[in-house]
């Protein structure tokens, strides 16, 4: 019923690809705007992040503090509202 500020994206999920998640996500007009932060266990190395490149944020579920986490959501929601405004913000 409301668009979401941010999307938290687990590419590991017991009954869908999180990759297609984020192509379907990215691919729509309804949803294309909205950012997307991926989760994941899987080791972030430089393959990963280009097939993520679509995604405001990648966050690795090993040694990630709280404060990281949250500051990485934030600069992606800070980025799909600049966006909508046409303001530019750089996200990490």
């Amino acid at each position: 019923e409301e668009r979401p500020d941010v999307v938290c994206l687990d590419l590991t999920m017991p009954e869908a690809d999180g990759h297609e998640v984020l192509r379907r996500l990215k691919n729509d007009p309804e949803t294309a705007e909205i950012p997307v932060v991926v989760v994941t266990a899987q080791p972030v190395d430089d393959d990963l992040r280009r097939r993520l490149g679509s995604a405001a944020g990648l966050l690795s579920k090993q040694g990630i503090s709280r404060e990281s986490a949250l500051a990485t959501i934030d600069a992606a929601i800070r980025s799909g509202h600049a966006a909508e405004s046409g303001v530019g913000v750089e996200s990490r």
